[in-house]
């Protein structure tokens, strides 16, 4: 068995994930994960999903994990503690919540570990939780004095970003659906998110091992000693992971473990 590695860092969308036909975690990637448990090794799951986006999808139900970076790194909760949070100022949400208001636009706030929504779901909402599978939180009208954004997830075509992303606009926003844009206090990197989660428990990048498919991930293959990317991924992906594996369907998950004697 492979001694060096110490921790395992997932992807959830596309590597643990699976959005086809067969929705849902996929078994051998769920049973791979309890004997990297068993064996003492930490496993940390690393999303672009909000906290409450990644349990809409029950994932935690599921998933025996140590902690979670989620935001693409803007929060992370680590063996219960929190190791970094970010927060968007009121005075930028709520003339920007009654902009979108006036253009008929949805915005979901999610909080650390809650979410809700500005509006009524629409058709740009809908579009959206059918292709990601999440729940319609609750609508309620932001409340400064009690509610704390960590981000905010803008349900609009691309048509909206002139109006709503204008020169004044002071945070990052990614556009990663066509009627989906995530707002967060700076540009996050799942990377930055891994580089903290090493030095908080004290280990080094070769002691670290990451799965993932997408553009998002290339960050946080630059900082383990061994990367992994799905044979359902995206090309930028593959050329910058150590490792190719098999589709998500076809156990790839499993499959570089035991490749690696990991389990």
């Amino acid at each position: 068995m492979n001694q060096d590695i110490k921790v395992v860092f997932f992807d959830i969308d596309w590597t643990l994930y699976d959005h086809g036909k067969h929705k849902g975690f996929t078994k051998s990637a769920v049973e791979s994960i309890e004997k990297l448990k068993r064996r003492g090794i930490k496993v940390i799951l690393c999303t672009a999903r909000a906290y409450a986006s990644m349990m809409d999808i029950h994932t935690l139900d599921v998933l025996n994990v140590d902690g979670v970076i989620t935001h693409n790194g803007g929060f992370i909760f680590i063996d219960g503690n929190k190791v970094r949070t970010s927060e968007l100022d009121h005075k930028f949400l709520l003339p920007f919540i009654k902009k979108a208001n006036e253009l008929g636009i949805t915005l979901e706030i999610f909080t650390e570990f809650g979410a809700f929504m500005t509006n009524k779901a629409n058709e740009y909402v809908d579009r959206y939780h059918k292709f990601w599978d999440e729940k319609y939180n609750e609508v309620k009208e932001f409340d400064p004095t009690t509610d704390h954004c960590f981000s905010a997830l803008v349900y609009a075509p691309k048509e909206f970003d002139e109006k709503l992303f204008d020169g004044d606009f002071p945070y990052a926003h990614v556009r990663f659906f066509e009627t989906a844009v995530d707002v967060t206090i700076e540009p996050f990197y799942k990377g930055d998110g891994i580089k903290l989660v090493l030095d908080y428990l004290g280990l080094k990048k070769e002691n670290a091992i990451a799965f993932g498919d997408s553009k998002d991930d290339v960050s946080m293959f630059e900082q383990v000693g061994i990367s992994v990317a799905m044979g359902n991924g995206a090309d930028c992906a593959k050329e910058a992971a150590s490792y190719v594996t098999y589709k998500i369907h076809h156990n790839g998950v499993k499959h570089a473990l035991k490749h690696f004697k990991l389990i």
